[in-house]
């Protein structure tokens, strides 16, 4: 855009009015192409996080970040994508919206319509990596299931835990967008299937180990939790 706004000045190019603005070759663009000589034009502004920072923040926001090691890392993200889109960062997602993030996890495109500043257009245009990327940070700092009381044990405790079992999956995520539940409950239930022997500890960058093999292990681990012989 920038290319073709600079040829407009130099006038080479013109738009036609009575054609909704279409743009034609002028005169002296045809001269130009027939004795094309040295054309200087200035060079497209390069986005980075410095300038970035400047413009965004003015929006909104400035206060604290629930999450600051995701909000770096979305940071890190918004800039790649802006630069690869020849975009500025702001465009994509603005400093509060990615404060918003943070603070609620967002996990699929619809939750990520909900946040601050983003809506269904953005969310659909720009969300996907975003929502991908939140996805596995959270996966990756699953809580533990240390003084979890299984006599209190989630309604769905027990579909969440086939759910793992018949995937070999153990994440949080898995629940998430397979019994549609939201991050904060999700996470509750696997810190109880910890508790219960069904899925290992946090192991950092990879997802929990699964440690029942089947589902046929698993009724007999689910009756001895209730008490069933």
């Amino acid at each position: 855009m920038a290319l073709i706004r600079q040829v407009l000045v130099a006038g080479f190019l013109k738009k036609d009015i009575e054609t909704y603005g279409v743009l034609r070759i002028s005169t002296e663009g045809h001269d130009y192409i027939k004795s094309p000589q040295s054309f200087m034009l200035t060079e497209d502004h390069v986005f980075d996080e410095g300038t970035d920072d400047g413009i965004v923040t003015a929006a909104k926001g400035g206060g604290g970040v629930a999450d600051e090691n995701l909000m770096k890392m979305l940071k890190d993200l918004r800039k790649r994508n802006a630069k690869y889109l020849g975009v500025p960062p702001f465009v994509i997602f603005q400093d509060p919206s990615l404060e918003d993030m943070a603070l609620k996890y967002p996990v699929t495109i619809e939750e990520l319509s909900n946040v601050h500043g983003v809506g269904d257009g953005k969310a659909k245009k720009y969300g996907e990596d975003f929502v991908l990327l939140i996805s596995q940070y959270v996966d990756e700092n699953d809580g533990n299931g240390i003084g979890v009381d299984l006599a209190d044990r989630d309604v769905l405790f027990e579909d969440a835990a086939r759910t793992i079992v018949l995937h070999q999956q153990g994440s949080t995520s898995l629940i998430q967008r397979k019994m549609k539940l939201g991050y904060n409950r999700a996470g509750r239930i696997i810190d109880q299937l910890e508790a219960a022997g069904i899925v290992g500890p946090f192991g950092g960058s990879k997802a929990r180990d699964v440690l029942v093999p089947d589902e046929f292990a698993l009724e007999q681990s689910l009756n001895k939790l209730n008490g069933k012989t």
